[in-house]
């Protein structure tokens, strides 16, 4: 009796310890079907300080692809970025919204931070630049596409109007139409000059430094706010 007694309890616990487990996370967009450490770097952020991205554990991370100069997607991105960390409340204090640049000759500090704050952004992500070469690796390890099209651009006051005109709609996709008028003016004012065309898309980092997933340029904020949800839920 003595033995059923003990069996009869490890079974017990065995059930307890299996229905205490946290599910795994459902994510949006694609997910990684291994573990795949995010590669660390160290870049300079809006405020001039450094950030490094292995500083941020124990924090979700969403990383992000734009320039200031873009009039294209870029605004869109970073207004979802905004929408995001709105949405999330108070759980956006475990997040970190980090934007790495693809444009690094003009993109400056000083540049990113006026960026920054237009987008009402200054204080809430760090946007990240440095030497095309430290950039070009972190565009390297993060599978981003980046070309440089030397040509200039029309002057701003022709080029910028039909630059904005001309912007994929489904970039602005979930974002409400303040929003969208809102990104169509910060093309107006930082776009120009030669034009970068780059991929852009979402990375999500796990609180332990992983790669979990990536979305699109054209996912909404709502879905942004979903995956960083599933990861402090059960990252």
């Amino acid at each position: 009796m003595k033995s059923a007694y003990i069996f009869l309890a490890a079974a017990m616990i065995g059930a307890l310890v299996t229905s205490c487990a946290k599910p795994a996370p459902v994510l949006l967009g694609t997910k990684m079907s291994k573990t795949i450490p995010a590669v660390d770097f160290s870049l300079t952020d809006q405020k001039g300080a450094t950030y490094r991205l292995s500083a941020a554990k124990g924090k979700v991370v969403v990383l992000s692809f734009i320039y200031t100069h873009c009039d294209d997607i870029c605004p869109f991105v970073t207004l979802k970025v905004k929408d995001a960390r709105d949405l999330l409340g108070p759980l956006a204090d475990k997040v970190e919204f980090v934007a790495v640049t693809t444009d690094p000759e003009r993109d400056t500090p000083k540049v990113n931070a006026a960026y920054s704050r237009d987008a009402g952004l200054y204080d809430s992500w760090h946007f990240v630049t440095g030497s095309v070469a430290e950039v070009k690796k972190v565009w390297t390890d993060f599978g981003i596409g980046v070309h440089k099209v030397e040509e200039s651009a029309p002057a701003k006051s022709e080029g910028s109007e039909k630059g904005m005109a001309d912007m994929d709609d489904d970039a602005s996709k979930g974002l409400a139409q303040p929003d969208i008028a809102h990104g169509k003016s910060i093309g107006d004012k930082f776009g120009g000059g030669y034009e970068v065309t780059h991929t852009a898309p979402f990375w999500f980092i796990d609180p332990a430094g992983n790669l979990r997933a990536v979305m699109n340029a054209d996912t909404a904020p709502r879905d942004i706010v979903a995956n960083v949800k599933a990861l402090i839920g059960g990252g």
